[in-house]
């Protein structure tokens, strides 16, 4: 599972279809969380503090893009989904997903997406370092 939200990644950025706009500029003081309502869908984005200005931006377009969302978290209209990271190796470094970015979706609550995606993570990440924290949720709706 992880490997293939992975490669869906690697092949959404290598196609273009997030691109790093020059508004960054424009979060410089975000708030803790932002919320996307539309397209079937409601998807929380929390900011924290180790996610680099990239890393936002490509989140950002995630969380409103709907073709962005299901080339990564496939179908999520009947379902929740969550992506979590871990702080020490953030989202996307040289241009690659971090190894343990996961993302999990098609659960049935947002308390079971964010454990799924949670556990995942914590299996995949290198040892030491913070816990890894759910950075995106998507819940049916908006």
């Amino acid at each position: 599972m992880a490997e293939r939200f992975r490669e869906a990644l690697q092949g959404v950025l290598a196609a273009g279809t997030l691109v790093v706009t020059a508004a960054a500029g424009a979060w410089a003081q975000p708030p803790e969380q932002e919320v996307f309502r539309g397209d079937g869908a409601e998807v929380t984005l929390h900011l924290h503090g180790f996610l680099t200005q990239e890393e936002l931006l490509i989140l950002r377009q995630i969380a409103a893009s709907p073709e962005a969302r299901l080339a990564l978290l496939g179908e999520t209209e009947d379902g929740h989904a969550a992506i979590a990271l871990a702080p020490d190796e953030g989202f996307i470094r040289d241009g690659a997903p971090a190894n343990s970015a996961a993302a999990l979706s098609g659960l049935p609550d947002a308390a079971a997406a964010q454990a799924a995606a949670m556990a995942a993570c914590e299996g995949a990440r290198a040892g030491g370092g913070a816990d890894c924290v759910v950075v995106l949720e998507v819940a049916p709706g908006g």
